[in-house]
């Protein structure tokens, strides 16, 4: 007991406790494959909740979990801090969607990964170093959380009782369940609340006469979306309310975040703050009493004390014009730039938000190398291979606050700083997308790209979800669904409700910090289409030095042409062409341009870039066209002889070298082929199973593309 109280003192000394609520677009993992993949699987309940800033200058969320049994990986480690994305940090937060969520409400089970000392909290490993920092395998999908006697898993497991939840992860792993202290851990028999005269999911007989406003609205600060329930029996002290989890569906309760959420409590009536994570479903007092309710949309809550704030309190956060142009530029990372169909199905689901809400966010005519989300200034959108396993695209939003002393809400405004959002690379993990704009095939493993764009775009905006299937902000996503239109009454209401404060300037109380110019600037029904959305821009080599170029282009507006530039090095184009933009109400245009005058030698490199009426450029992914004469490889792994495969398409007539990259860009295998080699073998026992890159480069040969390593050991 000594060393219990010696950690929960000193956390509690310089911290505050934060229950963040995120979900998002995920593929559903098996238990099996959860259970496989977690090195320790523990049941107990966080203690403590605090946020620090780590590597990348991110901020993390440092879970402290008191544990009560080990299931997989057994210790005698009495507590384990959990790693989750996300947090406040004075004047500065973060918030991923989707990140894990844990509060100090519910007992858990979590799949955890080995301890991690690259994004761990650093003065608790100093301070605690035998005290395990780990993270969930799957992100959210590795918890239980349980609740009136049952666990419930975020999508692929009904609700099971402690022993049937046991059991299963028992089947898997092949362990039981023992304490800290090495002793059996026996399960809970499954039993409902005492306070309960019915099972769970069958209506109870309720004190309370009306809730009000209903439909209501979650996670603002305003007082017209306060909602008031009356009844009776409630209580003259502060007891508890809870609402369905907008994070998985309804299947869990949330209770209202602060303390400071609860404007008023008597017996007969309530009123309060409704809390981000409510969903449409049941309102709940005191575990006991319940009325249905509809949550029409959700607004991303901030709640901490900065600044001048007595206890943690709920705020809000603006959009400004961070860019100079009246809102957020959008970069894309060069290997997402490079997947048209990506980009196309990308900008047709931001001209969706642009042209209903009238958001300002556009797209850079720059690309970027950044693939990480990390706190750099720089607004990304990239395909990310270190998503967690099962997260399709995950939003990433960065505030910061300032405070002058001289208005509302203690002085305090908090503004989006930074925004970025990250796709999984599917070939690697089990799954395709689909990127349109034909509608998704309803069977498979193919998931809608821009329906999950649209979604992530959803909570840039500043939105949270409902539960209403169908609409964009719903917390989840079918495979083979497409949901491509925004609801009018949940998601385009709740955007434009967002975009009623943000744009204007008397909202504001202090002086615009360096590197923003003011409130954001609102697009309107003129200016609110994306110049051209390019489908696809391909070629192909027809002679020895004659190209074929092809590009089609959807929803043009604005644009005056296309300017067309050549290179045999990649680096240094020039301008061969310019052709002028179609005439003509179609919304597809298709552009064909054949270069009778490239040589045969080595590869040839296209730049597209459109060009506005007013003169604006936006440069294009470049294309690149090998010669007739090129000699192509094929590289193929044998896992079970651990050897690497390079076959020739012919013997190479210089030599040349082969590198092998890992996902970080480190040169991790090379050798040299000699002139002459049609196929060459390289021995890997030593590299570890992931998604590599490769190069082989020579005078008549430029090959570069991707392989999987997966050792049978």
């Amino acid at each position: 007991m000594r060393v219990l109280f010696l950690i929960t003192f000193s956390i509690l000394s310089f911290t505050l406790p934060i229950t963040n609520y995120a979900q998002c677009m995920m593929a559903p993992l098996s238990l099996n494959k959860r259970v496989v993949n977690a090195s320790t699987i523990i049941q107990g309940k966080v203690i403590h909740i605090s946020s620090y800033i780590s590597v990348n200058n991110k901020i993390f969320t440092s879970n402290l979990v008191q544990v009560n049994a080990y299931l997989k990986g057994p210790s005698t480690h009495k507590y384990i801090i959990v790693i989750s994305e996300g947090g406040i940090v004075g004047d500065r937060a973060e918030i991923v969607h989707p990140a894990l969520e844990l509060d100090m409400s519910h007992e858990i089970v979590l799949l955890l990964m080995g301890d991690n000392t690259k994004i761990d909290n650093k003065f608790y490993r100093l301070s605690y170093p035998g005290i395990p920092q780990m993270e969930t395998y799957g992100c959210s999908q590795g918890k239980f959380t349980y609740q009136d006697g049952l666990y419930y898993d975020l999508l692929s497991e009904s609700p099971l009782s402690e022993a049937g939840l046991f059991k299963k992860i028992n089947r898997v792993s092949g362990l039981i369940a023992i304490t800290p202290e090495g002793k059996r851990y026996v399960p809970r028999i499954h039993s409902f609340p005492s306070n309960s005269k019915t099972k769970p999911g069958i209506a109870k007989i309720a004190a309370i006469s009306g809730v009000s406003p209903n439909p209501g609205i979650a996670g603002t600060i305003n007082v017209s979306d306060q909602l008031t329930i009356s009844g009776s029996g409630f209580g003259a002290a502060p007891g508890t309310v809870e609402f369905s989890n907008a994070d998985d569906g309804g299947a869990t309760f949330v209770p209202f975040t602060n303390a400071s959420d609860i404007i008023s409590w008597a017996d007969a009536q309530i009123v309060l703050k409704v809390p981000q994570g409510a969903g449409t479903g049941t309102v709940r007092v005191n575990g006991t009493f319940t009325s249905p309710y509809t949550v029409t949309y959700s607004h991303v809550e901030l709640n901490n004390n900065f600044a001048g704030f007595a206890s943690t309190t709920r705020q809000r956060a603006f959009l400004v014009n961070k860019d100079g142009s009246g809102g957020y530029a959008l970069q894309y990372n060069t290997t997402f730039a490079a997947n048209t169909a990506a980009v196309a199905a990308f900008e047709r689901a931001l001209q969706t938000w642009r042209c209903n809400t009238f958001v300002n966010f556009s797209i850079s005519p720059t690309t970027t190398a950044i693939s990480v989300a990390a706190n750099d200034g720089t607004n990304v959108v990239s395909f990310d291979p270190l998503l967690p396993a099962g997260v399709l695209g995950r939003a990433t939003s960065r505030f910061g606050a300032a405070s002058n002393g001289g208005c509302q809400m203690q002085n305090t405004v908090w503004r989006t700083t930074e925004i970025d959002i990250q796709f999984q690379d599917p070939p690697s993990v089990g799954f395709t997308w689909n990127y349109g704009p034909t509608a998704s095939i309803a069977f498979g493993s193919t998931y809608d790209f821009e329906s999950v764009a649209l979604h992530e775009l959803g909570h840039a905006h500043g939105l949270g979800h409902i539960i209403a299937s169908g609409n964009v902000m719903h917390y989840s996503l079918f495979n083979g669904a497409d949901v491509r239109v925004l609801s009018a009454s949940s998601d385009i209401a709740g955007g434009v409700a967002k975009m009623g404060y943000s744009t204007v300037a008397a909202n504001y109380c202090i002086q615009y910090p360096a590197g923003v110019v003011g409130p954001m600037t609102a697009l309107t029904a003129g200016s609110c289409a994306l110049p051209v959305s390019l489908l696809s821009f391909t070629g192909k080599r027809i002679e020895p030095n004659h190209n074929l170029l092809k590009w089609v282009t959807a929803d043009e507006s604005d644009n005056s042409g296309f300017e067309l530039g050549r290179s045999y090095d990649g680096i240094n184009f020039s301008v061969i062409s310019y052709l002028n933009a179609q005439t003509g109400a179609l919304t597809q245009k298709n552009y064909t341009y054949h270069d009778y005058t490239a040589e045969n030698k080595g590869y040839t490199y296209y730049k597209l870039i459109q060009v506005d009426i007013d003169g604006h450029r936006t440069s294009f992914p470049i294309l690149q066209i090998e010669a007739l004469d090129i000699t192509s490889a094929t590289i193929n792994f044998d896992p079970g002889d651990k050897i690497i495969y390079i076959q020739f398409s012919k013997p190479i007539e210089t030599d040349t070298e082969w590198n092998l990259y890992n996902a970080t860009g480190q040169v991790v295998a090379k050798e040299k082929i000699l002139k002459g080699t049609s196929q060459n073998l390289y021995y890997a026992p030593n590299l570890s199973n992931g998604i590599y890159t490769y190069s082989i480069l020579g005078t008549s040969i430029n090959s570069r593309g991707k392989m999987i390593l997966q050792q049978v050991w």
